[in-house]
């Protein structure tokens, strides 16, 4: 998690565990029902939420690239398919504009 603003990817996991690509996607699934790659996401998503809810003047491309995405569409489609809006509406939202 401390790496998480970090480009990670599989092969990156899977050498700091000593362990193969395909064996570290088959436990990730099992114990957190989930692939290591979404689980990424997702924590991406959750803290750039973080920094959405603590800023009152958001620029959302910096957001994007704070959490390592790599453009601000890739952010904003995820965010949305995670939360349920845009991270513009939620930052409206939760501002109350």
């Amino acid at each position: 998690m401390k790496n998480i603003k970090k480009h990670i990817t599989i092969e990156d996991l899977a050498i700091y565990i000593g362990c193969s690509n395909n064996h570290l996607i088959r436990v990730f699934k099992k114990d957190f029902a989930t692939t290591p790659h979404a689980f990424i996401i997702n924590q991406k998503i959750i803290v750039a939420k973080n920094i959405i809810e603590k800023s009152n003047n958001v620029k959302l491309a910096h957001v994007a690239k704070e959490v390592g995405f790599y453009d601000q569409s890739h952010f904003s489609r995820n965010f949305k398919k995670t939360f349920g809006i845009t991270p513009n509406e939620y930052h409206k939202t939760i501002k109350g504009i």
